[in-house]
């Protein structure tokens, strides 16, 4: 048998549990109240911090959701801005306010124009006062 067969067999035997003995409670070293309040308060903050950042990503995510469904609706009212800018720049073309004065509404043209100057009331003209008013007449320019 080697040595270490031999130690083994006699921890086995009986003269090996007379050195085991119980413990008391004094000679084992306890934490003390500090340390057990402490420790109690350090994984209060952890469990506290960890939810903190659960509660704070769940709303960074919410967040960036929300600005993903907000830049999708900026974009397609920008589309549409556009599509109605290019049809009140198609609907105020003279030409087409012409068209539809002269079909819808049966407006004509004019043969000759006549322009008014209008004449403040206050100020004192004589005939050579009077001749410098030229009124214009003619036909329409087209």
């Amino acid at each position: 048998m080697t040595a270490l067969a031999r130690a083994r067999s006699s921890h086995r035997s009986g003269s090996a549990r007379r050195h085991l003995g119980v413990v008391r409670e004094e000679g084992v070293p306890a934490l003390s109240a500090l340390a057990g309040t402490v420790a109690g308060v350090g994984v209060v903050f952890l469990v506290a911090a960890l939810f903190g950042l659960a509660i704070a990503h769940t709303m960074l995510a919410q967040g960036e959701d929300r600005l993903v469904e907000m830049d999708a609706r900026l974009d397609a009212a920008a589309e549409r801005n556009r599509k109605l800018s290019a049809d009140v720049a198609a609907l105020e073309a003279p030409e087409r306010v012409e068209r539809e004065a002269e079909g819808r509404l049966g407006m004509v043209r004019p043969d000759r124009v006549q322009w008014l100057v209008e004449i403040d009331p206050h100020t004192e003209l004589d005939a050579a006062g009077l001749g410098d008013l030229a009124i214009e007449t003619g036909a329409p320019s087209s």
